[in-house]
């Protein structure tokens, strides 16, 4: 069966599900959900800063992203985790009568636990990778270090299965921990999304504010 390409911006989970009906670049206007819709996925890039004055700015591609707070998997957070917001703009295939998450971009934001050491937050990352990877059926290979946002972080390259279908899609998951966040750049294509728009995302990510009067993520 044909899959008719749509375009939508929508909520899922951290890498797979979710269901939020937040919109709007400020982090604080809401919504009624979207319907997907006829139109390229990398078409309008748009400059998001994540809200209540926390972190970071990225440009996203169709516009400001769907963002909801990030609650954990199950079980919950991992030690040295206290919360977490999820920022994501999807593409989906209409699979059937179903529509299907095919590519997206993602940015999740965690918030770490009060007076954590370095080790401590790094381990509490790791731990969070390897869960959702678990829970989303992920495959990845061994990190390489790179610098991302002007900072060491980890970069992990893998695959995961495209929902009822026979295909799998690439995913490159970035990790990176300052002393009071942490973040997941997540990008999944499956042959929609050009190398160059995945560099492009990556590299507009900046940190900026820790919302606690610090004028940079440390």
């Amino acid at each position: 069966m044909r899959a008719k390409r749509v375009g939508a911006v929508v909520l899922l989970g951290l890498a797979i599900a979710g269901c939020s009906k937040d919109s709007g670049g400020s982090g604080d206007n809401k919504t009624n959900p979207q319907q997907p819709q006829e139109q390229p996925f990398f078409k309008n890039w748009k400059q998001f800063s994540s809200s209540e004055g926390r972190s970071f700015k990225v440009t996203f591609p169709v516009g400001d992203p769907a963002h909801t707070p990030f609650t954990g998997l199950d079980p919950a957070f991992p030690e040295g985790i206290a919360g977490g917001m999820k920022y994501i703009v999807s593409h989906m295939e209409k699979i059937g009568e179903a529509y299907v998450y095919v590519d997206y971009v993602n940015i999740t934001e965690f918030r770490f636990a009060p007076k954590s050491s370095a080790a401590e937050r790094e381990k509490a990352l790791d731990a969070m990778l390897r869960a959702t990877a678990d829970k989303s059926s992920i495959t990845l290979a061994a990190p390489k270090t790179i610098t991302w946002a002007g900072k060491t972080a980890q970069e992990y390259e893998g695959t995961q299965e495209i929902k009822n279908t026979d295909r799998k899609a690439n995913i490159i998951i970035r990790v990176l921990a300052t002393d009071h966040f942490g973040y997941f750049g997540i990008v999944r294509e499956a042959g929609n999304i050009k190398a160059a728009d995945i560099k492009r995302f990556f590299d507009s990510f900046e940190l900026v504010s820790t919302g606690s009067g610090n004028s940079k993520s440390k």
